[in-house]
């Protein structure tokens, strides 16, 4: 290995007794998953972040593994680690404000004894009516990377999963992140949400057809499900940006402004025995706009139905396409076999290997004693030229990507064997 990254501080205060939306990161995921495992539901558990109001009976997150339960029963910790800080319950609405802290350090080991570390301070918050859900975020940045993440940082103007960077001290960073959303239930099968956040489709690590690789993003997701959750259907609409200047001539003393494309997904899921799913996936980032920042695409790319701009489009069109479609089993209610493949295009670009990908994987959920224990195995293997944009040019990109990084898989192409415990 190249790098030892070695925290020796880590203080997260997050509320693990409760349920928030946005941290769209994998260790919230699972915490998620162990309730969503044990219960008997038609739901399907493949997106992320999951709807307030159809997973509302899954927002009392069994509190067993408190990090501090074998020190001491502490009032002051329960409300920092697990009660959250404010919490307001009234009749017609509750309010939670909790903080978000994360302080980590440690060194690279190899040529030079680099000393890194990240903190991170902020808020996360929530108000929850009878039919309307509020939550936003905010945290506030400063990193010092090892020498990899350095140099990527660098050279791809952003911070991994994060957005841009200004300067901090000589050789650190100084980044912000903020999300926010707005979901609204329609009725008992159709809820709207808008605002900015992350979102993946996947139960696996990594997922072939979007994931929270990438900064967030503007959208509006449409989300409807019928007969008890067995068909699931979410049609998205999001705006993206590459990180090249939208003009040619950028006026003196202004901040340039970015090239941006529309984002839209559809995916379908249905439920083919009571823990055998199967879904189905198109995605389709339009084509950026031209040298005078002017969109010219058409009407047919927001489309709400699964598959026609495909039909329409073609697979090598400006208009870029992407399809797939997945599965999962779940078995003993704590263990589940999961997959996913993917086509890009049917044209032969690099390597005489066409734009595809897949992946195969298992996970166990489970406890022993008091503590939760998770283990992943999973293999994807993604040709190179997937998600990469059919026709390239400074005014033509509609790579399947935002702010320079992949909406999807996150080393973009190649072979890769997780394991996580």
């Amino acid at each position: 290995m190249r790098f030892l990254w070695l925290p020796f501080i880590f203080l997260s205060v997050v509320i693990k007794g409760q349920y928030y939306t946005l941290p769209a990161q994998w260790m919230f995921q699972v915490i998620q998953d162990y309730s969503f495992f044990s219960a008997d539901t038609n739901l399907s558990s493949s997106t992320y972040p999951r709807n307030p109001f159809i997973f509302k009976s899954f927002s009392n997150i069994d509190t067993n593994h408190r990090l501090f339960r074998y020190i001491k029963n502490d009032p002051a910790l329960d409300i920092i680690f697990e009660k959250g800080v404010v919490s307001i319950h009234q009749k017609d609405f509750l309010i939670r404000i909790d903080p978000l802290i994360n302080f980590q350090k440690g060194r690279q080991t190899t040529d030079t004894f680099i000393s890194a570390y990240t903190n991170t301070r902020g808020f996360i918050a929530s108000v929850q009516f009878d039919k309307v859900y509020i939550e936003t975020l905010l945290s506030e940045n400063q990193s010092v990377f090892p020498q990899y993440l350095y140099e990527y940082s660098k050279n791809m103007q952003v911070v991994p999963g994060q957005g841009r960077w200004k300067t901090f001290k000589k050789s650190g960073f100084d980044y912000a992140f903020s999300a926010g959303i707005v979901s609204v239930e329609i009725n008992k099968h159709i809820h709207f949400t808008t605002g900015t956040g992350k979102q993946k489709i996947g139960n696996g690590y990594r997922s072939l057809f979007i994931s929270d690789n990438a900064f967030v993003y503007p959208f509006i997701k449409i989300e409807q499900n019928w007969w008890k959750g067995r068909l699931q259907y979410i049609c998205n609409y999001a705006v993206l940006n590459n990180l090249t200047s939208a003009s040619i001539r950028i006026p003196p003393n202004t901040e340039r402004l970015f090239q941006k494309k529309p984002f839209v997904y559809q995916y379908l899921n249905i439920s083919i025995f009571k823990r055998t799913r199967m879904g189905f996936f198109q995605g389709i980032v339009g084509e950026s706009a031209d040298k005078k920042n002017v969109w010219k695409g058409d009407g047919i790319l927001f489309s709400p139905v699964i598959f026609s701009q495909l039909l329409y489009y073609g697979w090598d069109n400006k208009n870029n396409v992407l399809a797939g479609m997945d599965f999962q089993h779940r078995f003993f209610k704590t263990w589940m076999i999961y997959g996913q493949f993917v086509f890009d295009s049917k044209e032969i670009k690099m390597n005489s290997q066409p734009a595809m990908g897949y992946q195969i994987g298992c996970k166990w959920l489970g406890k022993i004693s008091d503590w939760r224990i998770t283990l992943l195995s999973e293999w994807n293997d993604v040709t190179p030229s997937c998600y990469t944009s059919p026709v390239l040019d400074n005014f033509s990109n509609s790579s399947y990507s935002h702010f320079n990084q992949s909406l999807a898989f996150t080393p973009e192409s190649g072979r890769e064997w997780v394991t996580l415990m």
